[in-house]
């Protein structure tokens, strides 16, 4: 299941087992990868399977959080998607940073356009 344009959520039917960022794979790839330094542990690297390197415990948030404190969790833990779990722990979605600005956006608009109403 895609998590954000570069993250990736991994299931085992609908439990929540992980999720790999853009930022999990670049810790694992080495930047000497096809150049003179290459070695041989750089190679393998290439062979490490996505429980290696994935978020095991990801923070996730519950389908009644508000988008608020959605909002603060991506700023205070520096990510940018927040699994949407149940109370078995199962998946039931993804929000990201740009659903919740698209959301904070709507809502903006849809309050300017009432105080437009209500001043004609």
């Amino acid at each position: 299941m895609k998590c954000h344009d570069n993250s990736r959520v991994n299931l085992d039917g609908k439990k929540l087992l992980g999720v790999i960022s853009d930022r999990d794979a670049l810790r694992f790839v080495s930047p000497f990868l096809n150049t003179l330094s290459e070695t041989t542990r750089d190679i393998n690297m290439l062979d490490w399977k996505i429980h290696q390197i994935m978020t095991r415990r990801p923070v996730t948030v519950s389908g009644s959080t508000s988008i608020k404190t959605a909002m603060q969790l991506l700023l205070d833990k520096n990510i940018s998607c927040l699994p949407v779990v149940n109370t078995a722990d199962e998946i039931i979605g993804v929000v990201t940073w740009k659903d919740m600005l698209k959301a904070y956006l709507n809502q903006k608009r849809d309050s300017s356009y009432n105080e437009t109403i209500r001043k004609k």
